[in-house]
């Protein structure tokens, strides 16, 4: 009977107990095909629990959620996360929350490695950058070329004839005798 209370008082001493606080040390992303790998590395161990949700309200705006239980990031600027990802702290709470905005809704997958949490998702992340988007490219490549010809064309004046009568002048050419 000693050790069965013994047991239990031990048991509800460890749920009670705090987990450890880990730290987000590093966010990256790489694009592999078509798709975006983003990884998560904790130190020095892997939050007790996460959960990956997409936005509740899709008809405005689509982006998925990552919250980890146990988590911080002391230095969310230090992390250099792209202009995608937004580290929500709250430290008031104990859950790290990392919002990734998308053009549209899209699958994903993850997984652990060690302390790592490896997240796959098609390569639909709201970049923002005009620069990058094909059509721009091409249509400023189109007229910067229309101009061009335009500006090359209009240097091309045609000698107009200097008498008014409609009689061609002679050519400028002088033949051999």
């Amino acid at each position: 009977m000693r050790a069965a209370a013994w047991l239990l008082l031990s048991g509800g001493l460890c749920i009670a107990m705090p987990a450890e606080t880990v730290e987000l040390k590093a966010l990256r992303s790489r694009v592999v095909a078509d798709s975006l790998q983003v990884d998560f590395e904790f130190s020095p161990g892997r939050p007790a629990r996460y959960r990956v949700h997409a936005s509740p309200d899709s008809a405005k705006e689509r982006n998925l959620v990552l919250e980890f239980s146990g988590a911080q990031a002391k230095d969310p600027t230090h992390l250099k996360s792209p202009k995608w990802a937004h580290v929500i702290a709250a430290a008031d709470s104990g859950i790290l929350a990392i919002r990734i905005d998308l053009d549209e809704p899209t699958p994903w997958k993850a997984n652990w490695d060690g302390n790592t949490l490896h997240m796959n998702i098609l390569n639909r992340v709201q970049d923002g950058s005009a620069m990058t988007n094909p059509w721009l490219l091409g249509g400023l490549g189109g007229a910067l070329a229309a101009g061009g010809v335009v500006f090359w064309l209009s240097g091309m004046q045609h000698t107009k004839s200097p008498s008014g009568d409609g009689v061609i002048p002679p050519p400028d050419v002088i033949f051999p005798q």
